[in-house]
């Protein structure tokens, strides 16, 4: 047993460690260069010096942060080779830069304002010539570099949010920006304050519940075993103090041993991992998970010391140990596994489930590999999308849409009735309403998900006429025609022009029944492989309102640029946005792809973890059912060997086991099913769970009843 204990607390050491590991180095990496020494805020160019050239006007920029002495700073999302994914700060250093003064150096030397415009820093070794130093770092997920504000001038515009801190600064910058010729607003910076939760947080919660039962039930097992050993101690006049003391001595060089094994273990894996970069900022990260640990060991192990004053010398003598204590414990404790069990299985098979539906559409997601996903910009200052109320400027985006479409950008955006948190959420009571079975789409969406009409072609949509709208239709709701006329001219009332009151005509298209709109979206349709089946389809065109297009481009997914090619797949999206001036609130982001890449990511490391915690849950579950059988046989015995003498067959012997696990299984359904949804999944599990122990326990017991009642009639 005292090698059990060992290895537990050396798996709980090794365990919260490694977790330790993952959740700082993904903290730390959301972290970085995020100076909260004081207020940070917004420097927003609207324009530069229109008498200077590009990058004439970015050595302005230098010379004004040095004039104004702060760094000012701009956070740039940019692809590397292979179009992977790094953040780059483009840095406009001032005479004795204090920028670097909370980040470290693994090699190399920091930048300044004298440097080079090609030298840069960066979180990995590059093999770059113009890399002057690597960043240490805990753990880069993606590359970071910081960069002199001039080389700036390669990839962006002038236009757009940098920042400082401090509001003095931020004045004093800002006036002499107006002085150079410059147009510049300053805002409150609005950044996440908060970290993203990562989901070795929660792993953590559940692998020290499961590890520290286990110590608990080890420790009290090993007590049960020196039964005899602490009632000789008490019979010979040991004191509550002097048998902690003894069990201290006992156990004190168990968990030390552990503790020093785990440690050990800890820094070597650190030194193949990263080199002891962030070494003690880590170190006491680390401490402050362990400690909690300790104190948990260190209460479980007051617990065994109080329970030994429950010890009866009588019942030593008759070597009787406390049995049904034990058998209650076990109950209890497996309970709470029971509900662990349940909730970790649930979410496994979604998991399983959405990487299933995922994977199987991989022809269809595949496509996205030819396009890319626009971002808002990160700034606060909501005047940016003053252009929307100006006719010129909004003549300027409808063209910009317009360009966008015909280079091949796809759109479809489903109502919220097919999103997959609104899985349970009844149909609008207008089914073909905003909120009901509908979609929308743009003609393009219509060449990567033909549609066939009632005449068995591909749907041609019209050319676009005004105060027209194109729908289209499945034929089985032909006989609702009207219904959706009135309710997709009601919808779309002002869809054209705010000010013209006269809704526009809907011109309805027919197509076969039976067919799908794959959604190109991770978070719609996911509980039909992604598919919407038989919607009614609103196709939406560069005359609609401004404002509702501008929505469509800002909302991360839906509508999607084509890419012009692997070397530079944004060049076409950012030639349009740059040429009507819009380049400095809408940016191309990501390849398309890339959500679902993320997506199953996400769902394989759920998955992993959720797969490892439920195989230890069942584990534990099937560990403590058998000790409970155990305890059952022996503490009914008496009645069992009378019960086998007068012929009682095996169910009617055990019938209120049964019954038990009936009713164990049900509370835990109970206590479940208030704590998260998918009732069906839910009870597929628990009854699933239900039968597994049926079947343990019958196999249990009917292995070690034999000898127990053959040892009973024997002594009798």
């Amino acid at each position: 047993m005292k090698k059990l204990i060992f290895l537990l607390f050396t798996t709980t050491i090794i365990v919260v460690s490694f977790l330790s590991i993952k959740q700082f180095e993904y903290i730390q990496f959301q972290s970085f260069n995020n100076d909260n020494s004081g207020d940070k805020l917004n420097i927003v160019v609207e324009g530069g010096n229109p008498q200077k050239s590009k990058v004439e006007n970015f050595r302005l920029l230098e010379d004004m942060a040095v004039n104004a002495n702060v760094d000012l700073q701009r956070t740039s999302y940019e692809t590397y080779k292979n179009n992977k994914d790094k953040r780059v700060y483009y840095v406009a250093f001032r005479e004795n830069t204090n920028y670097f003064k909370n980040i470290k150096l693994k090699s190399g030397e920091f930048l300044n304002r004298y440097s080079d415009p090609n030298d840069f820093l960066s979180t990995i070794e590059t093999y770059d010539n113009n890399q002057v130093g690597q960043l240490e770092i805990f753990h880069s997920f993606d590359p970071i570099e910081i960069r002199p504000m001039i080389s700036a001038s390669k990839t962006r515009d002038i236009k757009g949010t940098y920042t400082l801190n401090g509001i003095e600064n931020a004045e004093r910058f800002k006036k002499i920006a107006l002085e150079y010729g410059f147009t510049v607003k300053t805002s409150k910076e609005q950044s996440q304050s908060l970290i993203t939760k990562y989901p070795y947080q929660d792993m953590m919660y559940k692998a020290l519940l499961i590890l520290c039962f286990l110590i608990m039930l080890a420790l009290l097992y090993d007590v049960i075993n020196a039964y005899k050993e602490i009632a000789v101690r008490h019979l010979f006049g040991y004191n509550f103090w002097q048998i902690g003391g003894y069990l201290l001595r006992k156990y004190i060089n168990i968990f030390l041993n552990s503790f020093a094994t785990g440690f050990i273990a800890l820094i070597v894996y650190l030194y193949f991992y990263n080199q002891f970069q962030q070494f003690f900022p880590f170190l006491y990260f680390w401490m402050k998970n362990i400690i909690p640990v300790l104190l948990i060991v260190t209460f479980i192990f007051i617990v065994t010391w109080l329970a030994t004053k429950s010890i009866n010398i009588s019942q030593m003598i008759k070597n009787r140990k406390p049995i049904k204590l034990l058998f209650y414990l076990n109950i209890v404790v497996r309970f709470i596994i029971a509900i662990f069990l349940i909730l970790g299985l649930q979410e496994g098979i979604s998991a399983f489930l959405g990487l299933k539906s995922t994977m199987t559409k991989q022809e269809k997601w595949s496509l996205l590999k030819d396009y890319s996903y626009l971002g808002v910009v990160a700034t606060p200052n909501p005047s940016l999308f003053n252009f929307l109320h100006n006719e010129k400027k909004q003549t300027q985006f409808k063209q910009l849409y317009k360009d966008l479409e015909s280079q091949g950008a796809i759109f479809i955006s489903p109502s919220p009735y097919y999103m997959n948190s609104s899985i349970d959420l009844p149909l609008d009571p207008n089914p073909w309403g905003m909120e009901g079975r509908k979609i929308e789409i743009n003609k393009n969406y219509l060449s990567v998900n033909p549609i066939i009409d009632i005449n068995n072609k591909r749907v041609k949509v019209p050319e676009t006429r005004k105060n027209e709208i194109t729908v289209i239709v499945p034929i089985k709701f032909k006989k609702h025609e009207n219904n959706i006329k009135s309710t997709i001219e009601k919808d779309y009332m002002d869809i054209y022009n705010r000010k013209d009151i006269q809704p526009p005509k809907a011109n309805i298209l027919y197509v076969m029944n039976k067919q799908s709109y794959f959604t190109f979206s991770t978070n719609m349709g996911q509980n039909n492989n992604y598919e919407i089946n038989d919607p009614i389809a609103v196709i939406v065109n560069e005359e609609f309102d401004p404002n509702i297009l501008a929505n469509t481009l800002s909302m991360g997914y839906g509508y999607y640029t084509k890419n012009s090619g692997d070397k530079n797949p944004f060049k076409l999206t950012q030639d349009a946005l740059e040429k009507y001036s819009l380049n400095e609130i809408w940016q191309p982001i990501s390849v398309a792809y890339s959500m679902v890449e993320l997506k199953i990511a996400n769902d394989r490391e759920v998955l992993e973890l959720t797969t490892i915690y439920c195989i230890l849950y069942l584990i534990l579950a099937t560990v403590l059912l058998f000790f409970s059988s155990v305890y059952y046989l022996e503490i009914n015995k008496q009645s069992l060997a009378l019960q086998w003498i007068f012929g009682y067959n095996f169910f009617e012997k055990h019938n209120l086991v049964y019954l038990v696990i009936l009713v164990f299984w049900n509370i835990s359904f109970m206590v479940c099913f208030f704590i998260t949804s998918g009732t069906l999944l839910l009870t597929k599990v628990t009854l699933g769970l239900a039968c597994f122990d049926v079947l343990l326990i019958s196999s249990f017991i009917s292995i070690k009843e034999y000898n127990i009642t053959k040892q009973i009639l024997i002594e009798k």
